[in-house]
């Protein structure tokens, strides 16, 4: 079905909006190379997750990350992932769209409300680099 509408992820990386077709079964997203989708920091472990697919439905699996995941402010080991999910990995916010059924937007607004609420943010040392030389 090469028409049909697929999902993806889509995240803010090295001050870039970079968006990741999800066009197979499974992906490795960590810091190192040799992920499916690389998360350049370290606050992202090198084998960070893994994002498959599972009767039909997305399923992101934290593979023993050093600093967790959060799905819509929530810390999570297993989440199934429904269209407008915010995903955080290490520093990096990502968006999980999906042509399937999306998340309520009021449980994903006051979500974002309660977790940001006492947020820092926290830039990597390249942005500050690339602004002030």
């Amino acid at each position: 079905m090469a028409n049909s509408p697929r999902a993806e992820l889509r995240a803010m990386v090295d001050g870039a909006e970079r968006v990741f077709p999800l066009d197979g079964e499974e992906f490795r997203i960590g810091r190192g190379m040799d992920n499916d989708i690389v998360l350049p920091d370290f606050s992202v472990s090198r084998n960070h997750a893994r994002l498959f697919r599972e009767g039909g439905q997305w399923v992101l699996l934290d593979e023993g990350s050093t600093n967790g995941l959060r799905v819509n402010g929530k810390t999570a080991r297993r989440a199934e992932l429904h269209g407008g999910d915010h995903l955080e990995i290490g520093t990096f916010g990502l968006q999980f769209r999906s042509p399937g059924p999306a998340t309520p937007a009021p449980r994903l607004k006051e979500s974002l409300q309660d977790h940001l609420a006492g947020a820092s943010i926290i830039r990597p040392l390249s942005e500050f680099t690339a602004e002030y030389g």
